[in-house]
């Protein structure tokens, strides 16, 4: 479940920051040669250790929410043991 999750948040955060890299360069250049095809080098290769590693972070996290809910879903907590963990 980890590994779906960190798939998708990597992907995510990769568009996210691909499309960050574009408008800096729109606003940092006038008229920049090929902007989102810089950016999307930029985001996939001397960013991507901070975009996995941040992803991972949040997976885990999501990935942690989610069995909470189950169980709490089950009955197999309280629900302020559910409620204090989920938050």
């Amino acid at each position: 479940m980890i590994s779906l999750y960190w798939n998708l948040e990597t992907f995510k955060n990769l568009c996210h920051c691909t499309v960050c890299g574009v408008a800096a360069s729109w606003y940092f250049s006038p008229y920049p040669q090929s902007p989102t095809k810089g950016a999307l080098k930029r985001s996939c290769t001397t960013s991507l250790g901070s975009v996995a590693l941040g992803s991972l972070i949040v997976s885990i996290i999501q990935a942690l929410r989610a069995i909470i809910r189950q169980a709490a879903r089950e009955g197999s907590l309280n629900g302020i043991a559910a409620c204090c963990l989920d938050c």
